[in-house]
C-alpha cells in the first residue's frame, strides 16, 4: 500500500469477543495490515478514544463495530457518529455472527456503510481482512 504512513490506526475494531482478535489479528499480520488496527473493547472505549484524536490530524478512515458490543448498543453508537459533526463522514461497519434482512435496513438507514457476517473459516476471515484493508485504501487514496 502506497503511503502507508497516512493510514496510520486508520481502523478501528469494537468489540469484545476474544476469539475476534484471536482470529482477525493474525490475518491482519498476515496482509501486513495489523499496524493500522486499533482494537477497542466496548463503545464507551470508542467514544473515549475519539475525543483524544484532533481534527487536524484525522479520524479513524473505518469503524467496524461487533454488533453485540457491550454498553452502548451500536443503534445508539451510529445515532452519535452520524449527529457529530466530526464523526459522521466516517463509515461504520457492522458485523455479527447472524444478522437478518430488517436489521440490516434498520442499521443502514441508521448510517451503517455495510453489514457483514462473521466469517469462521480461516480463508474467510482472511478475504474479510482484505476485504477491509482494500476498502480502507481505496477511501484513503482516492
Amino acid at each position: 500500500m502506497a503511503n502507508e504512513s497516512a493510514i496510520s490506526k486508520s481502523l478501528v475494531v469494537v468489540g469484545n469477543d476474544p476469539d475476534d482478535q484471536f482470529f482477525l489479528k493474525p490475518a491482519f499480520e498476515k496482509i501486513g495490515f495489523a499496524d493500522y488496527v486499533m482494537w477497542l473493547n466496548s463503545s464507551l472505549a470508542l467514544f473515549d478514544y475519539l475525543k483524544t484524536l484532533d481534527p487536524s490530524t484525522g479520524y479513524p478512515y473505518t469503524i467496524l463495530l461487533d454488533y453485540n458490543i457491550p454498553a452502548i448498543n451500536v443503534e445508539e453508537i451510529l445515532i452519535r457518529l452520524k449527529k457529530d459533526l466530526n464523526f459522521r463522514q466516517i463509515p461504520v461497519l457492522i458485523y455479527s455472527t447472524g444478522i437478518s434482512k430488517p436489521l440490516i435496513q434498520r442499521l443502514i438507514a441508521l448510517g451503517a456503510d455495510g453489514c457483514y457476517v462473521k466469517a469462521y473459516s480461516s480463508s474467510g476471515i482472511l478475504e474479510f481482512a482484505e476485504f477491509l484493508k482494500k476498502k480502507i485504501a481505496t477511501a484513503v487514496f482516492r
